[in-house]
């Protein structure tokens, strides 16, 4: 058996610390490269997706994807949770395009003189004949205001050879009202396109229609709907008008 040298045993006992100390050390190195390495590759992976990167414990934001949108707060609930049903005040009804108005109002204060007869030919004073007429003809003094008898709005405005100055106004539900024999100068600011309330003044009684000249002042009213003459007594009450003191015979 070989002899144990003492003091060579004391010098192997001194260097067992320091041999525990390196390879603590070294261990650590590995664990603290393993960590590194790691870290650089989560990193390089987000900054692919364009995501705040970590460095030293701190987010970068200047990897950060700038262009995505930020995430709007809203009050509506978490899902699952209830939600009190939402209640809204109906809306008032306006009126559309398509009412039909039953009623207008009275163009110009007069008597009919004249009916509308489109079947029946009444006698011409003026041409010394019998033709159909289209329209009434409503008595009133020569620069007697004319208004508008619905809303609307100005659809035509023209000068005719026979039947003068002429003023066609579009109302709902198809309605279209035309003046004629008016005075060549119209109300201010009338023009076609303007609107018009009901009572608002369109021109005034003229003598422009040549083919009723030796009648009495009067204005000729005409009604169409939906393209078509129809009699303007239908919307007008006959007591509306005063009494005829010079009705047409015909």
């Amino acid at each position: 058996m070989k002899a144990i040298d003492p003091k060579r045993k004391l010098e192997q006992i001194k260097n067992e610390p320091d041999k525990l100390i390196y390879a603590t050390v070294a261990l650590m190195l590995v664990v603290m490269a393993v960590i590194i390495g790691v870290t650089a590759a989560y990193n390089r992976a987000r900054r692919g997706r364009g995501e705040p990167v970590i460095t030293d414990g701190t987010v970068d934001t200047a990897t950060a994807d700038t262009t995505r949108a930020p995430i709007a707060l809203t009050d509506e609930p978490a899902t699952g949770e209830a939600t009190a049903p939402v209640t809204t005040e109906p809306a008032e009804t306006a009126p559309t395009v398509n009412d039909v108005i039953d009623r207008l109002e009275v163009p110009v204060n007069g008597a009919v003189i004249k009916p509308h007869s489109p079947d029946v030919l009444l006698r011409s004073l003026t041409m010394n004949d019998y033709r159909t007429h289209t329209g009434i003809d409503i008595s009133a003094p020569v620069g007697e205001a004319v208004v508008c008898t619905a809303d609307g709005i100005v659809k035509e405005i023209w000068s005719d050879p026979m039947m003068g100055r002429c003023v066609s106004i579009a109302h709902s539900g198809g309605l279209v009202t035309i003046m004629k024999n008016l005075d060549n100068t119209l109300a201010t600011g009338i023009e076609v396109g303007k609107e018009l309330s009901a009572g608002d003044i369109v021109g005034a009684i003229g003598e422009t229609a040549l083919i009723e000249i030796s009648e009495v002042p009067h204005l000729h009213f005409e009604t169409e709907l939906d393209g078509k003459a129809v009699d303007p007594m239908g919307y007008f009450d006959s007591s509306v008008f005063s009494d005829a003191s010079e009705n047409y015979e015909g």
